[in-house]
């Protein structure tokens, strides 16, 4: 079994991304543009890996450090990746089999020629497969202990400072709203501009393009 073209290009993007610092779906959009040819599901794969591993990042780091001896920070960029992605894999693609993707990951750091390094990359993935499978509740194991700002930080992917100002500003509960509509997947929210026209008259305008409109309830001025 070789290396799907799909992962292969997930990491070259993530590379992009978390190493280089690259707007995500700038690269994740450049990606998709010049492989215009694929099937769609290939596509979708593509997307879901690189959207999946970003968006649970934080996650996925905590699980890399309880598994491995070696800090993330002190990894290769290329190995710290390919454990990002495959561990994302291993814990919400549940429908591929766990030594499929242990062994393209292995296949991965082979064709880089990163000697020595296939069986560092395999022993933390097939610790971390074992946890999940022996240990149905382990993804929540993860939050023991935390206090509300490290528990919404880990769920969610954010710095801890940036939701505490959140709560400083908004409070817990409207903070946590707030991160709850970031996580919705395809939800297109709009913000209407009441100085021209009053809310009402937005609404109507709106519900003859949308039938199924819902405002809000903390401001009404958005909808969904």
């Amino acid at each position: 079994m070789g290396i799907s073209i799909e992962r292969e290009k997930a990491v070259q993007v993530l590379m992009q991304v978390l190493e280089e610092n690259q707007f995500g779906h700038l690269s994740l959009t450049h990606a998709l543009s010049k492989v215009s040819h694929w099937e769609k599901k290939q596509r979708s794969f593509l997307t879901r890996i690189v959207k999946g591993t970003i968006e649970h990042l934080f996650w996925i780091d905590r699980i890399l450090e309880q598994h491995s001896r070696i800090k993330i920070s002190k990894m290769k960029p290329f190995i710290r990746t390919v454990l990002r992605m495959s561990v994302f894999q291993l814990c919400f693609l549940d429908k591929i089999p766990s030594y499929a993707i242990n062994n393209e990951a292995v296949l991965l750091v082979k064709k880089r020629k990163l000697k020595g390094l296939e069986s560092f990359v395999n022993g933390i993935l097939r610790s971390i497969g074992r946890k999940l499978q022996e240990e149905k509740d382990y993804p929540k194991q993860l939050f023991n202990g935390l206090n509300e700002v490290e528990s919404l930080s880990l769920r969610y992917s954010l710095p801890e400072w940036l939701i505490q100002e959140w709560i400083r500003e908004y409070s817990l509960v409207k903070t946590e709203k707030f991160l709850q509509g970031f996580a919705c997947q395809n939800q297109i929210s709009i913000h209407c501009n009441l100085q021209p026209i009053s809310l009402l008259e937005a609404l109507n305008r709106l519900r003859e393009e949308v039938p199924i409109l819902r405002q809000d309830e903390e401001y009404p001025e958005i909808v969904y």
